[in-house]
Formats: structure tokens, C-alpha cells, sequence
């Protein structure tokens, strides 16, 4: 017997080496963005690549789709077509180049939502969103939807769930393990068979370790048992399952892309004929969840994975739990791959396909936002079929590395658009300036689609929202914002054209995730690596194993030719694995000249064979020369720096750039260089100062040319974008010197008059309910205030304006402490005797404990903001903000004892609640005020307070900031 099975681990081996040419890597040729559809003529939003294009008409006077593009959230209040076409032509004055719509509806599990009415896809929906996308497409504006909660598959009978995920045959397959039991030589064993068990099979186990092959044990089955005597040796069961997972999509299922594209997407098409790119321009996957993770699987996985890779999945099934020595990364990488090109083939390419060949933008924010590089498996290799990669920035900030993730799959993978979401939550207060500072920073990472989240169809008298602000009309500066938007219209039409330049390619570190192998590691080591060239001024990408694959080896360079793509130095961060093509590009690489370097880790395992590969070896000799392993990240930036001229470099100090080729032109995008600063660009030609503010052209100071390039003398202020374009072959003639005479400054004396100008349009009842003559237009207002508690002298000098309010509180209008929590209560108090001593209270100090049973309990005040609730309108949905989230289903049955529906405001210490007492409710009052019930106070008899303006808090702020 011991015969059979040495016989059987050989013929497993030979099998293994006769399929081992085709056993590693996915087919790069699939996702050749050279063969991917071309949008038809005139599609919106995207770029030329073509290398005579004349830039400088369409950055003056971009065409249209490349203005803003808004989240339109239609939930707050019932849809009115005639009111929602107002609105869009309001966007289209001000230059806003379509809308995304997102709607939700039924409560999600773990993250609250609103019903919208009408219902998705009814007839009234439709007859709404017919008309909205007509309206769009006479004046050459986009419009789609967002899957935003839609298509969570969460458990919420979401329109996903509607559409597919109630139906057993789409659903997802999870691998799974059965019974897992150990035999000896001669012992009979019997293990159940499950009907959704689809393999059982014994392994060798040799030094306490399973081994490949094995037999099967299929045929052994009988009356739902299998029933089997072990041969010489010592062996190990295993059986393995495939559960479906109710409420979700199989995108390993044949035909999982069109069956979402036929419920989903042509729907769209078909209620909007004709229409396609005018009208209906935007979709856009928010948060994708789909399917399983590792395990997930499909009926014909095995038979996939034994045609791609050459050998039998079943024989070596277990490495994907337990360790089965050497092979157990190859087998890791190779279900990963496989997995992933199945998800790609039949459900992320058609889907792309279909948006692709109508010319419209597909765009995502997936929950990883590219920091977690094996979503989906691999989220460059899902993220790569969308013609808009993207992400989130949340509150007023730039993000390199999700930047860089998103633009750098644009790049290799040649989509028209990078899609920026910011700044969903970042408050009322948001200003342009805060705007301009963090989105000129996201496109200096490579965002070129201005997503601003939000744009509310309604706020619903102040008291809808969902991750403040409203960015657009709803802002007193909108009269203003055109020049905001016209700015970033003409950056994102620039930016997106040609193709980017850059000279160092950092590998995406898939690989370790995939052979679980440390990946968080090689993250780490990427992104921080990242931001570091970044600090030092050194531009970069990250590069996929199939850009790797397709790319050429030519002139001491490593080029992707369907991306334009050339690069000098090649990084490999932290990667214990990696795939094969990977480190076989790479050592062609360096013996060519390339720079080829690794931080951390040499690769130990591949996807070509086993941890003791010894090609494997050889490849990294070849690959990593002794002087390009360096042990941190700062080593590799001073080695980087000093390998070759950069394409930027200030002379004096630092500054950051993006570099395109657009047309004949090198155009760079130029940060931190601070006013007369000299930058030597490794370009030629006439240079000029592209002004995004007004698209106009000036030529720039030029102080000398060198051997590699040319020193700029730039102009503007280091907070500012500086657009410095080259055209080649042109010869460079400097402006006349600048007129150095000092400024005359003149001081403006006397009076001044003000004009307060009413800018909040209320005729929808957006900041005030209900709607009266007096507040349709609404002027400024005070919603902080300076506050102190009534004594007898401020009853008389409160108001005057020589009283100073120095020492006063801050307050916002209408929040404050509603309640008084007293605990915890130990689990010794006797409850009765504290219910009759508070309820004896008539007053409440809080500053003075209670007493029962010996012991002290100290007051905590509950501060908080109540919104409005009137019928079924919804109070904040508290979904991106759920903290925020107050509604005003409040019952006090007690003076002591409130129950509280659905906001729990009393936790539990042990078994003994927190005891609450209630200062008071405040009641709506018509017109929008509320009683403020600012601390300290009681139910009765409470001290009078004093509030007035405080201009230090924000009378400017025309909201409260939640």
C-alpha cells in the first residue's frame, strides 16, 4: 500500500510539471485596455489621447462633461418633478456637468436609512426620473444612480433583494469544510454526506502533515453515509461543502454581469431611449458588497481551476485552512487568481462593457478605497472595470494614497476619469477656501472628477440631513460658486487628457494577501513608501502584475505601451510572494539597466511553484542587486533620489508635481513652491502659467536651461496650484521684468456702511417650517450665542454693549442638556428608597450629589439636539453620521423614568440602569425657534438665562453645525 500511494505522489508531480507553463498568473491579454470598447463620438467626459491635440481651446472653454458632478440625495421629502428641474437648471447656470442621484430606502441593519416616495422603480419613480433625465439631456448634463444601500446585501429587502438576491439560484456559494477526521492503517471509518457536500476525500499524512493527492471517496457513499477503511499509513478526512448565502449575488455565477445589467442598468436605458451620455451619463457602485471572500466559489470552480492552472484543485483543497508545506502559497495564489478572473469574466467586464460602449461613466468608492489591496480578492483587478476609479475624502482633507491607488488604475488601465467623493460630513461651517485647499491637493494625486457629496433635494426646514452640508445653493456663497467650479472644470478637462508621466512604479503588494503571507506588511511598507517619495518630491504609481506582464523592457526602461507609461525605477515593498511575471519582468528589468529595488523581505513564494522553488532564488539575484536591498523605506527614497535626474526639483526647496503629456505639451501641475521660487523641470521649450481661474496664458520667467531641462522662476503663493506647461520645439521668449515699484497703500477712514444680503431662499421650506410670508427669503442670522446665567446686575447691563461677555459660555441654539443622568447606581441601593428621594426633588443641583443608603451618586448632564418629526417625514437618517441621529419619538410616561424609542439614552451599568431625570422637552415652535434649555436647570422654578449674539461663535455661520 505504501507502494500505491509513493506511485500516486508521482504521477500527482508529473501532472504538476507537464501544466506547470500555464499554472501561474492570470491572461494580462483579458484586460489589454487596447482592447477594451471604444466609446462612441462625442461621448461626455472623455479625454483625448491623441498626441496633436491642441489643449489649450478645450482648458479656456472645456466641453461639456467635465464640471461637477454632485450627489443628488432624492430622500427628505416626496419628489416633485417641476421642483427638481428647477433645480437642475440652477446647477446648469453655475457650470455643474451632471448629477448622480442617490435614493435609499428600508432601514439597512447596523446603519439606518429613510423610505423615499415614491418607491424605486414604481411607475411614479420612473415618471419622475424620465423626466429629470430629459431635462439633462437638453442641456448636455449626465445623470444616473447610485447603488448606494441599494444593493447592500445586508439583509434589508433593498431593490437588489427585490431584483436578484431573493432568488436561491443567484445567490452566492461559500466553500466550506465538513468533517475532518484522522484514520490509521486498517481502521474502517464512517462520516456523514451531506446534500450540499460535493467532495470527500482522505489524505496521506506524512510527519504529521497532510499531503497532496489523496483519494477519493465519493464512490464509497451509501445511505447518506460514506463508509471507508484506511490503507497502510495514517490518513486524514476531509468532506467540503457549498452553501448558498441568502440575500446575496454569485459573481462567480455564468451570466452574473448581464443579469444585473438586464434588472438594473438597461432598465434605465430602455425608460430613456436615445438618451444615452445625454441624460444618462453617471452610474456609480458605492461600497460594493458582493458575494463572499476567500472561499467564495461556484458549481464549475474545480473544473475552471483545473483547465487554468493544469492540475486538480480537490487533490490539494486543505492549504486553503491548513499548511501542506511549500505548496500551500501556490495553491493560495492560484484559487485567488482563479477566483478573481471568474468574478471579472462574468461580472464586473460585462457590466463595464455595457457602460463603456454607450460612453458613459462608471464610477465607485469601494469600502477599501484601494488601502485594503485584496477586496474583492484584488481591487486593482475589480476596480480596473470602471471607467471612473475613485474614492472617498472625508471632512476637508486629500488623501495621497487613495489618490494614488485610484489614478494609478486609471492610468495603466487608460479610463477617461479618477473620481473624487469629497467631503461628505464636513459641517456647515465648510467654506470655499477649506474647499480649494484639499480638492487643488486630491487632483495634485490624480483626481480629475469633482464628486462634492452633497447636493439635497431637500433639507426639509433644517432638519433633514444626511453627512452635512449641502454644497450648492443651499450655501450663502453660491452666488459665488461658479468661479469655484469653473476653476475645477478646467483642472479636470487638462488632467484628464494625454497620459501621466512618472518615473517610479511601486508594486500594488496583492501577492502576500493572496499566499497570506504577511500582507499587511507589504501594505504598510507601500503606503508609507509612497508617502515618502511623495514628501521628497519624487512622483509615483502603482503597477498591477498584469501592467507588469504586458509591460517592455527598452532603453534602460520598463514601458507599458497601452498606458504611454514609462518608468526608471521599479520598487518591490516587504513581498514574501509574489507573481511569477512580476519578478520575471522585474529581472529582465535591472539586467537592462533598470533600477529595480526592494525594501524589506525578498519574494520567498510564487504562484510558478513551490516555497523551495530554486528559479525563484535566482530570479531575485537577478532581480535585486546587493546594492538596490535596502532594510526601511527612507533608505530607498535617498537611493531613488540620487539615481537619475528627477522630472521636478525645486532648487531651494521642495515642491510637489503631476506630470502629464498632453498632445505636443509636458504639463505639470506644481505645489508648494513658494513666490519667485526656481523649479528646473526635465522639459524643453516654450513654458507658460495655465491660469484655471480665468483660462488665461502668460509666459513664464525662464532662468536658464540645462543639459536635462529648464529653470522656472514660478510666480504664485505656496498654497496655490501652479499649471506650467511646455511645449516642445517652441523657443521660449521671457515676459518684460515685473514692475518692482513699492505699492502705494492707502488707509481707508471713517465710517462704513454694511448690507447684510438675504441669501437663504426658503420658498420650499428648506430652513424653516412652516413656510409664511415672513420666511420665504431668509436674512442673516444669530444661531450661537454668548451665555450666562441671570443675575440681578446683568438684568440691567446684560445688553449693553460696553458689557463685556468674556467669560461667557458658548452655546448653539436649541442644543443643551435635556437630561440629568445620575450613576452608575451600585447593585446594592435599594431602588425604592432612590424612586421616593427623587421623586421628593422640586429642584436639581447639579453640582450636588444625591445621597441614599450611605452613599453619593454625581449628576452628568445629557446634551443633545432634537429634530423635527411631522407625519412620516424622516428626521436625520444618521447614516453617515449616526451619532448625530436624534428623532423626536420621545416618551416621558415619568418625572424620573423616561422610555426612549429607538435612541437609547439609558445605559446599562450591569443590571441597574442609570437614572434619568428629565429638565424638559422642546417643543417645535412654528417659525423654527425652540426653547433653549441650556444648563443648569430644573422641571420647575428654573433660574432665568441670558443669551445674546456672541459674533466669536458664528453669526456668520448660517446654520447650526451638528
Amino acid at each position: 500500500m505504501r507502494n500505491r500511494r509513493d506511485a500516486v505522489v508521482i504521477a500527482w508531480i508529473v501532472l504538476w510539471l507537464a501544466g506547470s507553463g500555464t499554472s501561474w498568473a492570470g491572461d494580462p491579454a483579458f484586460s489589454d485596455p487596447a482592447k477594451r470598447p471604444k466609446p462612441p463620438r462625442g461621448a461626455l467626459g472623455y479625454p483625448s489621447r491623441d498626441a496633436d491635440l491642441d489643449a489649450l481651446p478645450g482648458f479656456q472653454s472645456p466641453p461639456p462633461g467635465y464640471g461637477e458632478v454632485p450627489f443628488w440625495w432624492w430622500t427628505g421629502d416626496e419628489l416633485d418633478a417641476d421642483r427638481m428641474i428647477g433645480q437642475i437648471r440652477e446647477l446648469h447656470r453655475k457650470g455643474i456637468g451632471g448629477v448622480q442621484v442617490n435614493y435609499s430606502h428600508f432601514d439597512t441593519p447596523g446603519w439606518l436609512t429613510d423610505t423615499g416616495e415614491p418607491q424605486i422603480f414604481t411607475e411614479a419613480w420612473w415618471d419622475v426620473y424620465s423626466k429629470i433625465s430629459e431635462a439633462c439631456g437638453k442641456l448636455s448634463m449626465g445623470i444616473g444612480l447610485s447603488t448606494y444601500t441599494l444593493d447592500w446585501p445586508r439583509g434589508a429587502k433593498n431593490l437588489f433583494y427585490q431584483l436578484f438576491y431573493h432568488k436561491p439560484e443567484l445567490n452566492a456559494i461559500q466553500l466550506e469544510t465538513g468533517t475532518k477526521r484522522r484514520v490509521r492503517s486498517g481502521e474502517t471509518a464512517t462520516v456523514p454526506y451531506q446534500a450540499d457536500q460535493f467532495a470527500a476525500r482522505a489524505y496521506p499524512i506524512d510527519k504529521g502533515r497532510i499531503q497532496r493527492g489523496g483519494i477519493d471517496l465519493t464512490s464509497f457513499t451509501k445511505d447518506g453515509k460514506i463508509t471507508w477503511t484506511a490503507p497502510a499509513g495514517d490518513w486524514e478526512i476531509w468532506t467540503f461543502r457549498a452553501t448558498r448565502k441568502p440575500g446575496s449575488l454569485n459573481p462567480l455565477m455564468l451570466g452574473s454581469g448581464e443579469t444585473v445589467i438586464r434588472g438594473f442598468f438597461q432598465p434605465f436605458e430602455d425608460r430613456n431611449p436615445g438618451r444615452s451620455s445625454k441624460g444618462l451619463n453617471y452610474f456609480f457602485n458605492d461600497e460594493l458588497h458582493i458575494g463572499v471572500d476567500k472561499f467564495a466559489w461556484n458549481v464549475d470552480f474545480a473544473e475552471e481551476f483545473r483547465q487554468r492552472k493544469g492540475y486538480d484543485l480537490i487533490e490539494v483543497l486543505p492549504a486553503m485552512w491548513a499548511d501542506m508545506g511549500d505548496i500551500t502559497p501556490k495553491v493560495r495564489m492560484d484559487y485567488a487568481d482563479v477566483r478573481m478572473s471568474l468574478m471579472e469574466e462574468r461580472y464586473f467586464k460585462p457590466i463595464y462593457d455595457w457602460h463603456a460602449s454607450r460612453g458613459m461613466i462608471f464610477g465607485c468608492d469601494s469600502g477599501g478605497r484601494g488601502r485594503n489591496p485584496h477586496e474583492f480578492g484584488d481591487y486593482f483587478r475589480a476596480t480596473r472595470w470602471y471607467s471612473a476609479p475613485g474614492h472617498d475624502t472625508p471632512g476637508g482633507r486629500a488623501d495621497l494614497i487613495k489618490g494614488k491607488v485610484s489614478s494609478s488604475i486609471a492610468n495603466l488601465y487608460q479610463q477617461p476619469r479618477v473620481w473624487l467623493e469629497g467631503y461628505h460630513s464636513l459641517g456647515w461651517g465648510a467654506t470655499p477656501e477649506l474647499l480649494m485647499f484639499a480638492t487643488r491637493e486630491n487632483y495634485l494625486y490624480g483626481c480629475t472628477l469633482l464628486n462634492l457629496h452633497g447636493l439635497y433635494y431637500t433639507t426639509y426646514g433644517s432638519h433633514w440631513e444626511w453627512a452635512p452640508p449641502c454644497y450648492h445653493f443651499r450655501m450663502p456663497y453660491w452666488g459665488h460658486m461658479d468661479v469655484f467650479l469653473r476653476y475645477f472644470e478646467r483642472l479636470s478637462y487638462l488632467m484628464s487628457q494625454g497620459h501621466m508621466c512618472c518615473d517610479v512604479a511601486v508594486v500594488y503588494p496583492v501577492a502576500p494577501f493572496e499566499a497570506e503571507m504577511n500582507g499587511k506588511a507589504a501594505k504598510d511598507t507601500a503606503f508609507d513608501l509612497g508617502n515618502q517619495l511623495m514628501k521628497a518630491g519624487i512622483n509615483f504609481e502603482f503597477i498591477d502584475n498584469d501592467s507588469l506582464a504586458r509591460a517592455e523592457v527598452a532603453n534602460g526602461r520598463l514601458i507599458v505601451r497601452a498606458a504611454q507609461a514609462s518608468y526608471q525605477a521599479l520598487v518591490f515593498p516587504n513581498m514574501q510572494a509574489v507573481r511569477w511575471p512580476s519578478i520575471a519582468k522585474a529581472a529582465a528589468f535591472a539586467e537592462a539597466g533598470g533600477k529595480v529595488y526592494v525594501v524589506g523581505n525578498l519574494p520567498s513564494a510564487s504562484d510558478r511553484a513551490d516555497r523551495s522553488d530554486p528559479q525563484l532564488n535566482e530570479m531575485n539575484d537577478r532581480a535585486f542587486a546587493r546594492g538596490r536591498r535596502f532594510a526601511n523605506n527612507t533608505q530607498a527614497v535617498n537611493a531613488i533620489q540620487n539615481a537619475f535626474v528627477q522630472d521636478v526639483q525645486g532648487i531651494t526647496q521642495t515642491v510637489r508635481a503631476l506630470h502629464r503629456r498632453v498632445g505636443p505639451r509636458d504639463v505639470y501641475l506644481v505645489m508648494d513652491a513658494k513666490p519667485d521660487a526656481v523649479v528646473e523641470f526635465r522639459a524643453k521649450g516654450a513654458v507658460e502659467l495655465w491660469d484655471p481661474w480665468a483660462g488665461k496664458v502668460r509666459p513664464l520667467s525662464v532662468v536658464k536651461e540645462t543639459a536635462t531641462g529648464t529653470q522656472v522662476r514660478l510666480p504664485l503663493e505656496s498654497y496655490e496650484a501652479q499649471v506650467v506647461v511646455f511645449t516642445s520645439g517652441q523657443t521660449h521668449v521671457n515676459p518684460p521684468s515685473p514692475d518692482k515699484r513699492p505699492v502705494q497703500q492707502k488707509p481707508l477712514t471713517g465710517e462704513w456702511t454694511v448690507a447684510f444680503v438675504p441669501t437663504m431662499d426658503n420658498t420650499h421650506g428648506d430652513f424653516r417650517l412652516p413656510v409664511t410670508a415672513d420666511n420665504k427669503l431668509i436674512g442673516v442670522e444669530a444661531r450661537r450665542f454668548a451665555w450666562a446665567v441671570e443675575t440681578q446686575a446683568l438684568t440691567e447691563t446684560a445688553m449693553l454693549p460696553e458689557t463685556s461677555d468674556q467669560g461667557w459660555d458658548t452655546k448653539l441654539h436649541g442644543y443643551g442638556t435635556k437630561f440629568y443622568l445620575l450613576g452608575p447606581i451600585a447593585s446594592d441601593v435599594d431602588i425604592k428608597q432612590l424612586d421616593t428621594k427623587l421623586a421628593s426633588l422640586r429642584t436639581i443641583d447639579p453640582a450636588v450629589p444625591v445621597a441614599i443608603s450611605g452613599k453619593t451618586f454625581p449628576w452628568r448632564p445629557l446634551r443633545f439636539l432634537l429634530a423635527l418629526r411631522q407625519g412620516r417625514r424622516p428626521g436625520p437618517p444618521g447614516l453617515s453620521r449616526p451619532e448625530a441621529y436624534h428623532n423626536r419619538r420621545l416618551h416621558l410616561p415619568g418625572p424620573h423614568r423616561p422610555r426612549i424609542e429607538r435612541d437609547t439614552l439609558c445605559r446599562r451599568e450591569g443590571r441597574r440602569p442609570r437614572a434619568l431625570l428629565p429638565l424638559d422637552v422642546s417643543d417645535h415652535v412654528p417659525g423654527g425657534a425652540s426653547r433653549n434649555l441650556d444648563e443648569p436647570g430644573r422641571p420647575e422654578g428654573r433660574k432665568s438665562q441670558l443669551a445674546r449674539t456672541h459674533a466669536r461663535g458664528g453669526v456668520r455661520q448660517r446654520r447650526p453645525h451638528h
